[in-house]
């Protein structure tokens, strides 16, 4: 799982490169990870954003 989730993260921050996308600077987490984390929740957490933002926070 947390290869797949790396994967998805690459490729979310591929895209954004790809797209010449600037980030904010008051933003706390990327938008790859905001992206990763809209796409790995319905995956491996049932569709609950929440679980899926803590899942994502937590160190493996």
């Amino acid at each position: 799982m947390n290869d797949e989730i790396i994967a998805i993260y690459c490729l979310c921050e591929d895209i954004l490169k790809a797209m010449n996308h600037q980030e904010d600077s008051q933003q706390q987490i990327s938008d790859g990870e905001v992206m990763t984390t809209a796409i790995v929740a319905p995956l491996y957490c049932s569709g609950n954003f929440e679980k899926g933002r803590k899942a994502m926070s937590q160190p493996q």
